[in-house]
């Protein structure tokens, strides 16, 4: 039926038949109210059926978008070509999405056959989950194209990276009840088959009832902060069917509310971005987890991790429970990162250290019965079947790494890439928003570097800055109150020696800067008592202040999100008058057109890759 992998001698695929075995004792006593079935259940249960019904039942469940992922068939080959990352790329036009946003589509290379199952998917939600959750039904109803689009992209279970996330409720709210109704449909189709499995005569085919993992979570959904998990659980339960039950609510709400936080985010509201209110604008707490188990009526909050469907955590809250819990990721059908541009400010490499970890085989297989995992599961292939989801407002190296690098679902995988046109014109920021602020236009000179690679780039970075931008530093009085943008804070201690090494008058502030610290060093740079400052993205992630008396600007890497490049420069053209501030940027020839293209157009962009560095 499954070939085993060779490379793989350990693997547990080749156990002998068995008689069915029963479920996992957590999988199958969920909830008292639904899972233990009543006396008038029971009864109900032993009527005859309808064979009509049944069979079409089974009809409809055989041709879903869930069976069909988790029950196809790889070949050695086609499992060696996933994992080489082998892929094929052609375009796909998406109703409500346009331009850009839309263009990149990438499929693995596998047989004709796969590429045809591929292609004539029509994917949606469950009809059963569809008839019994109404409020479900009724929220998918009124999505709209643009977002009927993207639900239709989940539900088809391929690897999808979307980088056009934006806060309120046309976008990150949509958004999320996109992702919500799609575990959710996954979750009770999960229940839905363990739970017919379990009363499957002990006659039936044992390879028929392989519906398992080594761990029963399935989803495991990454946010950032304590507020966006609220935002997401409410969303859950909102989706439930009336009268439905959820346990410790009161708890829940009394953990990620912060009441406190209100006060300070009426006192803010208008003074900071959109983005920047949505995520600290309440409970900011990067560290936290939490188990939910879903059944028919009930949603059960605060399980224990090996007892749930779904886990809710930040990356920080996650770490210490994966190194006691190694078996907890191997089971993993579903994984969502949103707000991963969020997330990447505060640490990336905790993702990829979770994203390694998922779907490996235990050493310990706890008490998962062998006879009920699938058999790709004990073939090390599991991996294959993961879908993975990135939902963000920006795209950025880290996230193009985890696409290319980690992503191997068998059924392929999309990008959706930002509209740069449709969000800042066809100039970008500064042929459009930046255009008529204070005394410019804005002096811009791109500056370009080439490096033979991600590994290369930050040293060829630095020897660009030395022999490029340090010499423009060294000008003394004629350039004066120069703020000095580091991107990542490996770049910022970089930066900090070389400015020390040469003796320039110039103050530092990064994350890591003691709030008075920092408050002083802008008094300085203000009164202009320092010429240069040297200044963390992260630090203006977290804090978005408005500097004051900036005249210049270089910016050793282009920002991460285009909107700190916009704050900063209106700050500058603010201050500048009567004569427009310089500004420079350092740009990598090979790596950085994705973060340009927003700044000044995705034409003007194209065409200063193609030049090259001068």
């Amino acid at each position: 039926y499954f070939q085993a992998t060779a490379a793989q001698p350990n693997s547990l695929a080749k156990l002998p038949p068995k008689r069915p075995a029963e479920a996992l004792k957590d999988e199958s006593s969920t909830d008292s109210e639904t899972d233990s079935e009543t006396s008038a259940s029971k009864a109900k249960r032993s009527r005859p059926v309808d064979s009509r019904s049944s069979s079409t039942a089974k009809s409809s469940f055989a041709n879903s978008s869930f069976h069909r992922h988790l029950s196809a068939v790889l070949t050695d080959s086609e499992t060696s070509t996933l994992r080489d990352g082998q892929c094929l790329s052609a375009s796909l036009e998406l109703p409500g999405f346009v331009g850009e946003q839309a263009y990149l589509y990438k499929l693995p290379r596998c047989l004709d056959e796969l590429k045809t199952r591929l292609a004539s998917d029509s994917d949606s939600l469950s009809a059963d989950f569809v008839s019994f959750l109404r409020p479900a039904a009724e929220a998918a109803a009124g999505l709209g194209d643009r977002w009927s689009s993207l639900l239709r992209l989940l539900t088809g279970y391929r690897d999808l990276t979307l980088c056009d996330r934006r806060p309120g409720p046309e976008s990150a709210d949509r958004i999320r009840l996109c992702y919500c109704l799609h575990l959710l449909n996954h979750l009770y189709q999960t229940r839905r088959l363990v739970l017919r499995n379990n009363s499957s005569s002990s006659a039936a085919d044992p390879e028929s009832l392989r519906d398992q993992g080594f761990a029963r979570p399935r989803v495991l959904l990454l946010l950032p902060v304590r507020e966006s998990a609220l935002k997401a659980v409410e969303t859950l339960i909102s989706l439930l069917p009336a009268g439905a039950l959820v346990s410790h609510r009161a708890r829940f709400l009394r953990e990620f509310r912060c009441s406190s936080a209100s006060s300070d985010s009426d006192r803010r509201r208008g003074k900071k971005p959109p983005d920047f209110e949505e995520l600290f604008g309440a409970n900011s707490d990067d560290d936290f987890r939490l188990g939910i188990a879903v059944a028919k009526r009930t949603l059960k909050l605060y399980t224990p991790f090996l007892a749930s469907d779904l886990i809710v955590a930040s990356p920080l809250g996650l770490a210490d429970i994966v190194a006691e819990q190694p078996r907890l990721l191997s089971s993993l059908e579903l994984l969502i990162i949103d707000q991963a541009d969020s997330i990447a400010a505060q640490n990336w490499c905790r993702v990829l250290d979770i994203v390694e970890a998922a779907n490996r085989i235990p050493e310990d297989t706890g008490e998962a019965d062998l006879f009920r995992c699938r058999l790709w599961y004990l073939e090390g292939r599991a991996s294959l079947y993961r879908q993975t989801v990135c939902l963000s407002g920006v795209r950025f190296p880290e996230l193009s790494g985890l696409f290319g690098g980690h992503m191997r679902n068998w059924r392929g995988k999309l990008a959706l890439r930002p509209y740069y046109a449709g969000l800042y014109g066809e100039a970008g920021l500064l042929g459009g928003p930046l255009a008529s602020v204070g005394a410019g236009p804005l002096a811009v000179r791109f500056v370009q570097f080439a490096s033979s690679g991600p590994a290369e780039a930050s040293t060829a970075r630095l020897a660009a800055f030395r022999r490029r931008l340090l010499p423009w530093l060294r000008e003394g009085q004629r350039l004066i109150r120069v703020l000095v943008y580091a991107p990542s804070y490996l770049d910022w201690a970089d930066l900090r020696a070389e400015l020390r090494k040469e003796s320039l008058d110039f103050c530092a502030i990064s994350e890591y800067t003691p709030a008075n610290k920092a408050a002083s060093y802008q008094g300085l740079f203000r009164e202009g008592q320092v010429r240069i400052l040297l200044y963390s993205e992260r630090y203006h992630f977290y804090h978005r202040q408005r500097l004051r008396g900036i005249r210049n600007l270089l910016f050793y890497g282009p920002p991460t999100h285009p909107a700190f490049f916009e704050e900063l420069c209106r700050l500058a053209l603010a201050d500048a008058a009567p004569a427009a501030p310089a500004c420079a940027i350092l740009v990598d020839s090979a790596t950085d057109w994705h973060s340009v293209a927003p700044l000044c157009g995705p034409r003007r962009a194209g065409e200063l890759a193609r030049a090259g560095p001068v």
